[in-house]
């Protein structure tokens, strides 16, 4: 049953964007309705999916009130996201990486790591087009800026951006 709402979702997921009047709000709550049926512990119903996000079907993913996913997002788990955070289009999540420990075998028979799961503190924004690695945890407040690659944790309030994750500065610290 669960394969079946994600064919919904998929088929959902091409509606019109939310931000649009009406047609994008019941766009919405269409998807919304479909992404609960394969997430059943999300249970909140002010989170905003946009067109086109790309969502793991048999891996968990939690969302907080009050986010929002952009358009044309994948999103692979194990991952959690917080509440009140804001996701440009294009996020990237990956929990997994290609084995490559035996020199022996190629690559691409080597299969795939263990899942670690993305944890997206509270209050973060994610701009657009940004990838985020196995295992990373950002810290509540935090700010990813456009086409960051986020490699390694990021602290409360830090405000990172670049391929190089290089903090410009800590929201907190300049007040």
């Amino acid at each position: 049953m669960k394969y079946l709402y994600y064919i919904f979702y998929a088929i959902a997921s091409k509606l019109p964007d939310s931000y649009l009047p009406i047609i994008g709000e019941l766009s919405n709550k269409i998807r919304y309705f479909f992404f609960v049926k394969i997430h059943p512990q999300v249970t909140n119903n002010k989170i905003i999916i946009q067109k086109n996000t790309e969502i793991s079907l048999y891996q968990k993913i939690q969302i907080g009130n009050n986010s929002s996913i952009g358009k044309n997002s994948k999103v692979q788990g194990p991952v959690k996201i917080g509440e009140n955070v804001m996701i440009g289009p294009e996020l990237l999540t990956m929990t997994k990486n290609h084995n490559m420990k035996d020199l022996n075998i190629p690559m691409n028979s080597q299969g795939d790591t263990a899942a670690k799961e993305i944890i997206i503190g509270n209050d973060v924004w994610i701009g657009a087009r940004v990838i985020l690695l196995p295992g990373i945890r950002i810290g509540d407040g935090a700010v990813i800026g456009a086409g960051t690659v986020v490699s390694k944790d990021v602290k409360p309030y830090d405000i990172v951006v670049g391929a190089s994750q290089r903090v410009i500065r800590n929201r907190k610290n300049q007040l």
